[in-house]
């Protein structure tokens, strides 16, 4: 049997793993009421308009299933663990892996295959032409959307989707997503995708920019240099709390190699060398300005401890923070 439609696609796969539609308020619920283990498929659809679908499960046998797409959808997401193996026409690879994505998809053919024991979780929207004929009525720049070439997948979303996307499937996870919240968080997504299209993200460059890390080229498209602006701004904003390199790679979509390598190439700096010196301007400012303590100030740019918070202001600015800030005093007196 060959699948003609994306709904069929998905009401297929939940036949395969054994789940079954439980209604709620707002969307439906798909569980295996025998193996509860094996996770869920939520679904939230306006027919004939969008769906949002965000996936938590294991298959428990191995399937694949052939398809047949006649329609059109403009699909992205966030694809967030676990690995599927397709046979698409028209298209070279063969694996898909963590990753956000958007595609047109205009009559796709193939073949998609699940192993025994396989984990997937992601969460994607699924938009029809008659939605984005809406779209377009309300903001004719969302044109820019059929310049995308059908049945590629760009491999990159916007930063701020991306964070969007995530804290979605995060609502999802506790059922407090309300019709309202979604539609409000999907104009937002196609508002930045579509900004982000008007300004060339999606365009092709001749020459995209590459580091060597020994014999391995390292190439970045528009969307990764963006992550990197973002992972800088992660950074800039959480001082007291920064992310690990890999926290941070997993919040922008970034492996800890290309994104140490593109900070690097864009910034001049590695990643710490640049928190350090956001920590101590932050800590240089907050003693000349305010009367908290030197331990409070080490605590609110990410200190642990009083000494070690001494210890890297006297390495940066060559005195002790108390220093600094009778010296800076004296100064501001003079003038």
């Amino acid at each position: 049997m060959s699948i003609h439609s994306h709904r069929e696609f998905q009401n297929v796969i939940l036949q395969n793993l054994g789940f079954h539609p439980i209604k709620g308020k707002h969307c439906t619920r798909f569980t295996n009421n025998n193996r509860p283990e094996d996770g869920t498929f939520v679904l939230y659809e306006r027919p004939g308009l969008y769906s949002l679908a965000a996936a938590d499960y294991t298959a428990a046998a191995p399937f694949s299933l052939k398809f047949e797409c006649r329609e059109t959808l403009l699909r992205f997401g966030s694809f967030y663990y676990g690995k599927t193996s397709f046979d698409i026409e028209g298209i070279t690879a063969h694996t898909s892996s963590p990753a956000s994505f958007l595609v047109r998809e205009e009559k796709m053919k193939g073949r998609q295959f699940w192993n025994a024991g396989q984990k997937c979780g992601g969460i994607e929207f699924a938009l029809h032409p008659a939605f984005l004929k809406q779209l377009n009525t309300i903001d004719p720049l969302t044109s820019v959307l059929d310049s995308l070439s059908k049945n590629r997948t760009y491999h990159s979303l916007p930063p701020a989707v991306v964070t969007t996307l995530h804290q979605l499937f995060r609502m999802i996870q506790k059922d407090s997503l309300t019709p309202l919240m979604l539609e409000g968080s999907l104009f937002q997504c196609m508002g930045m995708i579509t900004e982000s299209m008007e300004q060339g993200a999606l365009r092709i460059p001749e020459a995209m920019p590459a580091v060597y890390l020994g014999k391995k080229k390292i190439t970045f498209d528009e969307f990764d240099l963006l992550a990197i602006q973002q992972a800088k701004q992660i950074l800039t904003e959480n001082l007291a709390n920064a992310p690990t390199i890999a926290q941070l790679g997993k919040q922008v979509f970034l492996n800890e190699q290309k994104l140490k390598a593109g900070f690097s190439m864009c910034f001049h700096m590695t990643i710490g060398c640049y928190l350090k010196e956001c920590r101590m301007a932050k800590a240089a400012a907050l003693l000349t300005a305010t009367n908290l303590s030197v331990r409070e100030i080490g605590q609110a740019v990410g200190y642990a401890s009083c000494a070690s918070f001494i210890k890297a202001f006297r390495s940066h600015y060559k005195k002790t923070p108390q220093a600094f800030r009778f010296t800076d005093a004296d100064s501001s007196h003079e003038k």
